[in-house]
């Protein structure tokens, strides 16, 4: 009998060692690209996607349905962002932005910030 029971505890402590489940390790979330809306004085709307934490990769502007990829850098007052053509320049600081984009505006279009919200 004592074998018996003593394989039924190494079965029960087997059981509970090899069987648990393993602690996952949580890895912190990542942040996620975001487009961030800003309305123009025109009435219009410029829409930016970018990863707010990687400013090396490329960004997109869509205003009237153009979407121009633009490389973003800080600069002393914001974040300026111009496509390879330089047809479509953009600075924003704050929750103010002004954009130029070449054969869509005669001249450069003040933009004021709305919320951010995440890329789908």
């Amino acid at each position: 009998m004592r074998s018996r029971a003593g394989l039924l505890g190494l079965a029960v402590v087997a059981a509970v060692v090899y069987g648990a489940p393993a602690r996952a390790q949580t890895k912190p979330q990542q942040p996620k690209p975001i487009t961030r809306e800003w309305t123009c004085t025109n009435g219009r709307i410029v829409s930016v996607n970018y990863h707010p934490k990687r400013i090396v990769e490329p960004a997109w502007i869509t205003y009237l349905g153009n979407r121009v990829e633009v490389t973003r850098k800080k600069v002393a007052s914001g974040i300026a962002a111009t496509s390879a053509d330089g047809k479509v320049n953009w600075h924003e600081k704050g929750n103010s932005a002004q954009l130029e984009f070449a054969g869509l505006l005669d001249e450069p279009l003040s933009c004021e910030a709305k919320a951010a919200t995440s890329a789908k």
